[in-house]
């Protein structure tokens, strides 16, 4: 039943990427054969750190996994999956929990959005 509400929040996520006037892709394979609370997006030319300041301190993402936070290399799971080095920095990694709420999302799609519009091309 866990599995199944944080597939729900992240799904509703995805929703909500889709309604931001941006490019992207969501990197790994679909959503129904994937961990359910990690969703991880390909911003096109953007550059993730960059996103990721204009983001902080209102939004918790990262360029590359939980274990590997503060290394500035391009994630070793997506150069796995095909990406290059170029996509791989221009990647983001969003998790989603168990209390995470839709409005929360509302909230950070806000964000993401402002972030996008100040981050350069």
């Amino acid at each position: 039943m866990h599995c199944a509400t944080v597939s729900n929040t992240r799904d509703y996520l995805v929703s909500q990427f889709l309604r931001l006037d941006a490019k992207f892709k969501i990197n790994g394979p679909i959503l129904q054969n994937r961990h359910p609370a990690n969703l991880n997006i390909w911003f096109g030319t953007y550059d993730a750190q960059v996103l990721l300041s204009n983001l902080q301190p209102h939004v918790a993402a990262s360029q590359g996994s939980a274990c590997s936070s503060g290394f500035e290399e391009p994630s070793y799971v997506l150069r796995k999956i095909g990406l290059s080095d170029n996509d791989a920095k221009s990647s983001v990694r969003f998790s989603v929990g168990l209390k995470t709420t839709k409005s929360e999302i509302d909230e950070a799609l806000v964000y993401i959005k402002t972030a996008l519009e100040n981050s350069c091309l």
